[in-house]
């Protein structure tokens, strides 16, 4: 695959209710997350409301993937002492 057609899928824009379907969470969950600032978005307007790049949902998963392996092995490394 070429440069330009992987930039064109990273700028590709998701709904919050496609974040949602995606990872099984509920839509008001994403919003949250959005208000919290743990996935980057934009606003457009009130009827199309946010939308997330896929680059942003990509990092904001792997930043949970890691954040979950290491939250793991340190409730791991505590049951042992």
């Amino acid at each position: 695959m070429s440069d330009r057609a992987s930039g064109a899928s990273d700028d590709q824009l998701l709904s919050v209710a496609d974040v949602a379907g995606h990872i099984g969470a509920h839509e008001s969950t994403v919003r949250l997350w959005i208000k919290e600032g743990h996935l980057p978005a934009s606003k457009f307007g009130s009827r199309i409301g946010y939308r997330i790049r896929r680059s942003e949902y990509e990092a904001f998963l792997r930043r949970r993937s890691l954040l979950g392996a290491l939250s793991h092995q340190l409730l791991g490394a505590a049951t042992l002492e």
